[in-house]
């Protein structure tokens, strides 16, 4: 056909026609490949069946082996894809911030998602993540969808998190502090899941308002910060503290009871005091206790040599002379920095670890380094 034929200048009409019975996307692609007339004639938007694309490579790792597959999902056209989990994709509408969907890349099924709150109406600024949890991956019934707005760096991020299937519309939380949010994030999904976004926001709310951090599983809740762990007793969601009766350490010579007694702050209530004993929430679980007297709880493991049942605390005590003999390096008088335990059950207090080298006011400034029960005076 050298010379005899111009396919460039086939009328478009023709070219659409051909395209338009195609029915691979790579064969659409290969098409408007031929030269820049054909790709101009055939526009990207003459095959509804194609848009949008989504390239899967399969074959090997390396570049020059396996081939590009495109695979259309036409319930993103006009979509921005911000995330994806749990086998979904995340679109928000281009010109409509506020209208968000999930989309099944394989079966094509998408769900309209309640509209975001007016607070992701960024008009082109910031920048807007999302993600959906995987059950599979993290072991939850629930699949929860998470969308990040942040505005600017070091703004902290907007969250608005919405239960797949749930009749109820988003959540929102925002935070100034980005480490502090992630680690909320996974409190804040099971609290939405168990009791819905009305109930997640005013605890929010009345936290923010009482300046305390809902925190669980974050470095916030530590000594020198200000923050308790949150429990639900007795159907009231209660922030804990150690009762310390003045008491920054648990002193052996203290009644037994005064060293196990915590106080639930009801959020918007007052301070109620409750013993282990009734707080069947603190059961198996392994407890530290802050210098500002908030405790944070994590589940007890063998695995990492945490014994349940047990407050965990920093305190000075004094070693005798055989044992500061040890260590050279310390010269504290006899007295070392120490990790000490508190064995509710049995009413044994014993030191679990020497902290060699302590600042001269490390009881002041330790942070927790859980579990590794590593202190780190300034």
């Amino acid at each position: 056909m050298e010379g005899s034929n111009d396919w460039a200048s086939l009328p478009w009409l023709i070219l659409e026609g051909v395209a338009s019975h195609l029915t691979e996307p790579k064969d659409f692609v290969r098409i408007r490949s031929v030269c820049p007339k054909w790709r101009d004639a055939i526009r990207l938007t003459a095959h509804g069946l194609f848009q949008p694309w989504i390239m899967i490579k399969e074959g090997a790792g390396d570049g020059d082996s396996g081939s590009v597959l495109f695979h259309s999902v036409p319930a993103l056209r006009g979509k921005i894809i911000i995330g994806s989990g749990a086998g979904l994709l995340i679109g928000i509408d281009r010109y409509d911030d506020l209208s968000i969907v999930l989309v099944n890349p394989l079966t094509g099924e998408s769900t309209a998602l309640p509209r975001l709150p007016d607070c992701f109406q960024f008009h082109g600024c910031g920048h807007t993540s999302g993600f959906a949890t995987d059950h599979e991956v993290n072991g939850e019934v629930d699949v929860v969808v998470v969308v990040v707005l942040v505005w600017a760096p070091g703004l902290g991020p907007t969250a608005a998190l919405w239960r797949l299937g749930s009749e109820d519309g988003w959540a929102t939380t925002h935070d100034a502090n980005a480490e502090r949010f992630w680690a909320l994030l996974p409190r804040h999904r099971d609290r939405l899941v168990t009791h819905g976004p009305q109930v997640l926001e005013s605890e929010l709310a009345a936290a923010a308002a009482a300046e305390k951090d809902l925190a669980n599983s974050s470095t916030e809740l530590l000594p020198g910060r200000n923050g308790a762990y949150l429990i639900e007793h007795e159907g009231k969601v209660c922030f804990l503290f150690e009762n310390y009766y003045g008491q920054y350490n648990y002193n052996p010579e203290m009644p037994a009871e005064a060293r196990v007694i915590f106080a639930l702050n009801d959020v918007g209530d007052g301070l109620v005091i409750v013993d282990w004993a009734d707080a069947q929430e603190l059961r198996d679980k392994a407890i530290f206790q802050g210098v500002d007297g908030a405790c944070y709880v994590i589940p007890a493991s063998d695995d990492r040599g945490l014994s349940k049942n047990a407050v965990y605390y920093f305190d000075w005590r004094h070693m005798g002379l055989e044992d500061e003999a040890e260590d050279d390096a310390d010269d504290w008088g006899g007295w070392a920095f120490c990790l000490c335990k508190w064995d509710i059950v049995e009413s044994v207090d014993t030191i679990v670890k020497h902290i060699p080298n302590p600042a001269p006011v490390a009881w002041a400034i330790t942070t927790w380094f859980v579990p590794s029960f590593k202190a780190c005076p300034a």
